[in-house]
C-alpha cells in the first residue's frame, strides 16, 4: 500500500452463486479521493484495482458502484456483473450485490471491515 491511501479490507459472506468473492478492499487515493475496489474477481480478470463510481460518499456511508465485463461463467459463457457496495464507517459493515445483465436474479453478501491502513 502506498503512504496516501486508506485500505478497508472486508470478509463478505458465502453466497449460493459465488460471484462475489469472499474478500474485497476498498481502497482510496487520499491525494485524488479516488476509489477503487479489488477482490479475487478483478485480480483473475485485469490484476489491479477497478476504479469504482462513487454514488454516496457521506459522513455515514460510502456507495459505490462497478461493472466487470467478461465475467467467467459456467460452461465458457461470460456475462456482464454490475456490482453495488455499500460501506458503513461507523460500525465498518458493507453489504455487496451483484446483477448479472440480462438476468433478474442478483446475489448479495453481507461482511465486517477493518482498516488495514
Amino acid at each position: 500500500p502506498r503512504a496516501d491511501e486508506q485500505i478497508y479490507d472486508c470478509n463478505m459472506t458465502t453466497g449460493a452463486d459465488n460471484l462475489i468473492p469472499g474478500r474485497v478492499l476498498i481502497i482510496r487515493d487520499l491525494a485524488t479521493n479516488q476509489i477503487s475496489v479489488f477482490d479475487g474477481l478483478i485480480k483473475y480478470l485485469q490484476d489491479k484495482p477497478m476504479v469504482a463510481k462513487v454514488k454516496v460518499d457521506s459522513p455515514t456511508r460510502l456507495e459505490l458502484g462497478w461493472t466487470v465485463k467478461h465475467l467467467p461463467l459456467t460452461k465458457g459463457a461470460e456475462g456482464m456483473g454490475i456490482f453495488a457496495l455499500t460501506f458503513i464507517k461507523g460500525d465498518l459493515r458493507a453489504h455487496e450485490s451483484v446483477v448479472l445483465a440480462g438476468y433478474d436474479n442478483a446475489e448479495n453478501r453481507s461482511g465486517t471491515c477493518v482498516l488495514a491502513k
